[in-house]
């Protein structure tokens, strides 16, 4: 808090940061100590009552409602007819929705789709190149007798 240069044992104040914590706000509090009067004067007072947002919350659920109206449009559309890669669903994700998407996300969304209803339900299969994904329907007509 002090200016470069300035030599802190010839200064006559000090002063205290205090922080208190409680349920729904932070309050912090910065008091000038007087060294000579043995006094606390209140420099200022700051209650913080948003302390606890998240900020990234918010985009992380708006991420993950664009992939899923994304990937629901693809289902309809029969993107999932043929066995898909994570990879490649990704990089469509992406592609599409103009900006990188965090693929925790996308697994979010690709693991409720995996329990969805039976028209929107897709399935995962282990391939050479890790899971690939296809649409359960699609996936009943083509099993291997």
């Amino acid at each position: 808090m002090m200016p470069l240069g300035v030599e802190l044992s010839s200064q006559k104040n000090t002063y205290e940061l205090h922080m208190t914590k409680l349920a729904d706000r932070v309050i912090y509090a910065m008091y000038k100590v007087d060294v000579e009067q043995d006094q606390k004067i209140k420099e200022f007072k700051l209650i913080d009552i948003r302390h606890d947002i998240d900020p990234y919350t918010n985009s992380t659920r708006e991420e993950v409602e664009k992939i899923r109206i994304f990937l629901n449009e693809q289902i309809d559309t029969g993107y999932f007819s043929e066995e898909r890669i994570a990879y490649e669903i990704h990089n469509l994700c992406c592609e599409k929705l103009e900006k990188y998407i965090q693929p925790k996300n996308l697994m979010l969304v690709l693991d409720e789709l995996l329990q969805g209803s039976e028209a929107a339900r897709i399935v995962r299969h282990q391939t050479g190149y890790g899971f690939g994904y296809v649409l359960a329907a699609h996936s009943k007509s083509t099993e291997k007798k």
